[in-house]
């Protein structure tokens, strides 16, 4: 260890004392406390002192206390040595440190603005060759980046980078576009596909992959040993045929002309075989794939990518990317006047009348293809009860809800699938009241009458949310408590999310499913990990998976599209659960900047980043601390 984590180890376990205070303590006490002998502890404290972090007064004997006066204060320690290691390239130790220590102290703003400096793009000459390094933050650890556990965006996001699929979903026009599949065809019945593979697809390690690396990754979803949630989409799957090295067939018990848009799932990634056999425990760590990015370095603290060089695609203009994983209390903090990118969830990072003046040549607003959904338990508890969840349909004025909490709520959803149609310039059957919810049964009764005969009995109602949707939950759950009803909001941790017993004993969880297609929502209605899934009752998941089955045999888009809508009108009619508001997103994009592309999930596709502006000669360096990792949540 490093004499700053002996000293902030005793400062941390000293939380009541303050700087300048002597407190009482014995030598005996902070050895045990160090693990170390009395003459080591003598040491620590003499270069304590000659470093003026402490004062030391020894008492007189053995076993006497001695007075211990703290002098550096633990966020300004935390703070010079963490600068100190970032300018020596020891990021890894100063991203540790911050780890370890920052979450028990509030750092000082100075140190976060002089850290957003070393955020951004870096231009160094090596030999002759450029290398473009985009360093960013990111505030939220990936959980895995195996394709089979592929569940938050986070790591969706990752994984999208390092992996490919064989098809790829066009975010603008929703059709399906080749990728690792060069072509792709369907029997007349729909019970059979055949695609044709792309030949010299390398991946990271070298080796070419052929259709026998596609079946595997297949058939590894359904592998109970894989411990997948995704195997629901292949479950008609009979028979995955290598033709040829780059011809796979897929055979189906019955018609399913939803395969293509299924296997643009980042679940769907293709895997090389040899690898993931011989490590599959390890691979969520060292992912190696066929994508523009291959991973260099990935630990707890660090995950840098560098650009494949034999990528079968276009090769991206950065050469690295390297993130910071950095403690999620960080997030809230935004750099001011350094960001070259910012792409917001809710927040503005400086005043409007800034961008301008920053040099921003646009500061855009888009709404998220998602809504805020709140679901209800319908396995356990009061929620079980329609009436009572009718009830709480009613009390949560949608129009009153944006209007009160502000920022990026644009008002009501009308769902999911209903969203995206009429985004698209459909003409639906129904414009449904949104304010009032959609529980159209007993519309006459009230909301008080709907209580009393749910059978609620006075029973705590405990609702889960994610942090970013902390202010969402409470303002509903005020709303709840004046009608009557007893709601204990909790912050979910992300670990929860594949945690059975955990979201089971939740009465509600609200988060924000987002996709790049109305067909994306049927992830979140089919996987067995999702808050909507567990919480339905067997019954309407049999009726949905019913559903579903009747959209894969349809081959026309218009009556998918149809089918969809009914699928959502069910959810509707059982109120299985509430979708609440839609949200919006700003991205701001500076001069210097090009390349930019930013999903309607909020994701920057990094592959096409580049600095407009070099220096003639020597290193530049360009601060850009604003590409933030969304933080909702994927099918």
């Amino acid at each position: 260890m490093q004499l700053y984590d002996y000293y902030l180890q005793l400062r941390v376990s000293q939380p009541h004392a303050r700087e300048g205070e002597p407190i009482p303590i014995t030598l005996d006490l902070l050895a045990g406390h160090w693990f170390c002998t009395v003459r080591n502890v003598k040491l620590l404290l003499k270069k304590m002192t000659q470093l003026d972090w402490i004062r030391w007064q020894p008492g007189c004997g053995r076993g006497r206390s001695s007075l211990l006066t703290f002098v550096i204060p633990a966020p300004e320690l935390i703070s010079r040595t963490a600068m100190d290691l970032t300018r020596k390239g020891d990021f890894k130790a100063a991203v540790e440190l911050i780890h370890t220590y920052g979450r028990h102290y509030a750092l000082k703003d100075s140190f976060l603005d002089w850290m957003s400096g070393y955020f951004g793009f870096t231009t160094a000459s090596s030999e002759g060759a450029v290398l473009d390094t985009l360093r960013l933050p990111l505030f939220r650890h990936p959980v895995s980046l195996d394709p089979a556990h592929a569940i938050f965006a986070t790591d969706c996001q990752l994984i999208s980078h390092v992996f490919s699929t064989l098809l790829e979903l066009d975010p603008a026009t929703g059709n399906l576009l080749p990728q690792l599949a060069h072509y792709w065809e369907c029997s007349a019945d729909g019970t059979e596909w055949t695609f044709y593979l792309r030949k010299k697809v390398c991946f990271h390690h070298g080796r070419e992959m052929d259709a026998g690396d596609v079946k595997y990754s297949l058939e590894r979803l359904a592998d109970p040993a894989s411990g997948s949630s995704w195997s629901w989409f292949i479950q008609d799957v009979v028979s995955l045929t290598p033709i040829t090295p780059y011809m796979l067939r897929i055979g189906l018990k019955r018609p399913n002309h939803l395969l293509p848009f299924f296997l643009t799932f980042p679940a769907a990634s293709i895997v090389p075989e040899d690898i993931v056999r011989d490590s599959p425990s390890l691979f969520g760590r060292s992912p190696i794939g066929t994508g523009p990015f291959r991973m260099e370095f990935y630990d707890k603290y660090i995950c840098r990518l560098h650009a494949f060089d034999g990528y079968y695609g276009v090769r991206p203009h950065l050469d690295v990317i390297e993130m910071w994983i950095l403690p999620e209390q960080l997030a809230a903090y935004r750099p001011k006047g350094n960001d070259k990118l910012i792409v917001s969830h809710g927040d503005v990072p400086m005043p409007a009348e800034e961008y301008k003046h920053q040099g921003f040549l646009a500061k855009e607003e888009h709404v998220f293809d998602g809504s805020t959904v709140l679901t209800f338990n319908a396995r356990r508890g009061p929620c079980r009860s329609r009436l009572l969840r009718q009830a709480i349909d009613r009390l949560i004025d949608r129009q009153a809800m944006a209007r009160e909490l502000g920022d990026n709520r644009v008002g009501p959803s009308s769902g999911i699938m209903r969203d995206f149609q009429l985004r698209q310039g459909s003409r639906l059957p129904e414009d449904p009241d949104l304010n009032a919810g959609y529980a159209r049964d007993n519309a006459s009764s009230s909301v008080d009458e709907l209580i009393r005969t749910s059978g609620y009995a006075g029973e705590t109602l405990l609702l889960l949310a994610y942090a970013q949707h902390g202010e969402d939950a409470r303002w509903i759950a005020g709303k709840l408590t004046e009608a009557g009803l007893s709601v204990k909001v909790e912050t979910m941790p992300i670990a929860a999310f594949t945690d059975r017993d955990y979201v089971h004993q939740a009465d509600m969880c609200m988060f924000m499913p987002v996709s790049s297609s109305p067909l994306g929502f049927l992830g979140y209605l089919l996987q067995t990990t999702n808050y909507i899934h567990r919480h339905m009752s067997s019954a309407l998941q049999s009726r949905i998976q019913n559903a579903v089955g009747q959209i894969q045999r349809e081959a026309s888009l218009e009556r998918q599209a149809a089918e969809l809508l009914k699928i959502e009108d069910m959810l509707h009619a059982e109120t299985a659960l509430l979708f609440l508001l839609k949200k919006t997103f700003r991205v701001a994009v500076h001069s210097s900047i090009g390349g930019v592309r930013v999903e309607r999930q909020g994701w920057v596709d990094y592959r096409h980043l580049f600095l407009r502006e070099r220096a003639d000669e020597g290193d530049r360096t360009v601060n850009e601390s604003g590409l933030r990792d969304s933080a909702d949540e994927r099918p």
